[in-house]
């Protein structure tokens, strides 16, 4: 919606209701855009960054990593019916876990290789709060801003106002 090189196209989105999470692109793709969402790159960053694949800036949404853990849980019943299930079948739902009460130990992991990785290849990063990033547009602009060009504060605001859904967290 700000025009950015995300890949997508504004009028053909469509994102899965109960999971209410989308758009990644995995960055390994030849004909991946410049700016790529994807939760999973840290199972990946090793590989990512050994290739010499160049990554200019990583930005991090971050949250309490048990409310993390009480959210896939929550998509996984909501899309099952069950908390716990088959590893990776769950779009939102549990992540490298079968089980719900491990998921915080798995988020936890994740992001400790992902901090590791970045850190040991000295890749700039961005740690968003979430969330915040979702209910303070000044913050998210405060934050990105090195990102957005030309895009003044205002135009940001509008275009927040326009996609941000409090009312889903």
């Amino acid at each position: 919606h700000l025009g950015l090189e995300t890949g997508f196209d504004v009028d053909a989105l469509s994102l899965p209701a109960t999971a209410r999470a989308g758009l990644e692109t995995d960055v390994r793709r030849a004909d991946a855009p410049y700016i790529v969402k994807s939760p999973f790159f840290c199972d990946m960053a090793d590989e990512v960054l050994a290739s010499g694949l160049r990554i200019d800036h990583v930005i991090i949404p971050t949250r309490q990593f048990d409310a993390a853990a009480v959210s896939r849980a929550h998509v996984q019943e909501a899309t099952t019916g069950y908390v716990d299930g088959k590893r990776n079948t769950t779009v939102g739902g549990l992540w490298d876990t079968d089980k719900a009460h491990d998921q915080v130990d798995v988020l936890r992991l994740k992001f400790t290789r992902l901090i590791e990785a970045l850190v040991r290849d000295d890749i700039p990063m961005t740690l968003l709060w979430y969330p915040r990033l979702a209910r303070d547009p000044d913050y998210l602009y405060a934050k990105l801003g090195f990102l957005l060009g030309g895009i003044d504060s205002d135009s940001f605001r509008l275009v927040f106002d326009k996609i941000a859904r409090p009312e889903w967290i």
